[in-house]
């Protein structure tokens, strides 16, 4: 460059006046120090937050745990009941729930879903009872 100036790096901004070249890049880095400081503010927050939700994943990792402890001593007990007493008859109400079940077979299963053989036996004329209605 002419009067022994050399040129600015590549993507450096400059001007015929170097002053002014180099007030724009300072204020670019001023800004983009700015803008990481910010960035790092927001990281921090972050950081914290993500300690605190690891804290609370802990804690309803051992609540887990003790929900499913409690679901399997539940489960042996009730085994132990059914064990104990042969098996629990549903409240069946009618026949079809007899047979077939309620219409999911959830909460009601068929006798032959727990493994019951069912006799039916008509009766005629029970008072407070319809048609195949359980008795």
């Amino acid at each position: 460059m002419p009067g022994g100036l050399e040129e600015p790096p590549f993507g450096y901004p400059h001007s015929e006046s170097s002053e002014y070249g180099i007030d724009r890049r300072n204020a670019a880095i001023g800004d983009t120090h700015k803008d990481l400081i910010t960035a790092l503010a927001y990281l921090d927050i972050a950081d914290r937050r993500m300690s605190s939700l690891r804290i609370q994943v802990q804690e309803l990792r051992g609540e887990v745990r003790h929900l499913q402890d409690a679901v399997a001593e539940s489960a042996k007990l009730v085994q132990t009941l059914v064990d104990f007493l042969g098996v629990i008859v549903p409240n069946w109400r009618n026949r079809n729930e007899i047979e077939q079940g309620d219409d999911m077979g959830i909460l009601i299963p068929s006798a032959d879903a727990i493994g019951l053989i069912v006799e039916i036996v008509p009766l005629q004329l029970e008072p407070g009872f319809e048609h195949e209605e359980v008795v």
